[in-house]
């Protein structure tokens, strides 16, 4: 079972970051060997709410708990921009704290997304787009899991000094948990910047 839910996950996100790219890439233009990638790097900060719903085996019996609460944390991305396409890697270290003190845990969060980037003037765009994110060490097999992210914000750029400023809202779904019974949502503010590394 999950590696089902797991594949079908990989599969949608595959083909979501497929039909952006080729959206880009069916125009002649966008074609030209002239065509260039911009790279960016840096780090973020994050912060949101979080809701888990736990079934297995809870207190001796087979159950269900819902628990909600906060998680915050921080991290590094790269962001990689071609014409109106950002694909997007980030690493996370997030802590999260609810109701339930075995859905309470340090973890990491590792995501790729594709956004579409509109351009409203040189300094500011709007972003909307979705991907994938896998849970893991430090936390334990139990508390792992996957599912998909969407993402809506906004970049503000410092053309002067090359950097940055993604600011997205984020919401994530997915399941959690070793056995692949029990489901996690939650919904938070990402801020992060970014700096020019170069062109290709």
């Amino acid at each position: 079972m999950k590696c089902r839910r797991l594949t079908i996950i990989i599969l949608f996100a595959a083909l979501m970051c497929g039909s952006a790219l080729a959206a880009q890439t069916n125009n002649p233009a966008v074609l030209d060997r002239d065509e260039l990638f911009f790279t960016y790097a840096g780090g973020f900060a994050s912060g949101g709410m979080t809701l888990i719903d736990r079934k297995g085996w809870i207190d001796g019996k087979e159950g269900e708990k819902k628990s909600s609460g906060w998680c915050a944390g921080g991290g590094l991305l790269a962001d990689i921009y071609v014409r109106s396409v950002c694909g997007e890697f980030t690493w996370q270290y997030s802590y999260d704290a609810t109701g339930d003190s075995a859905a309470s845990f340090s973890h990491s969060i590792y995501a790729a997304t594709a956004k579409y980037v509109y351009a409203v003037n040189p300094i500011w765009d709007l972003t909307a787009g979705g991907g994938l994110y896998f849970e893991g060490p430090p936390a334990a097999k139990e508390h792992g899991g996957a599912g998909l992210e969407l993402v809506l914000g906004t970049i503000l750029t410092s053309q002067k000094y090359e950097l940055k400023f993604p600011i997205d809202i984020r919401a994530r779904l997915g399941f959690w948990g070793q056995d692949a019974k029990s489901t996690r949502a939650g919904v938070g503010l990402f801020i992060g910047v970014t700096k020019k590394l170069g062109r290709s």
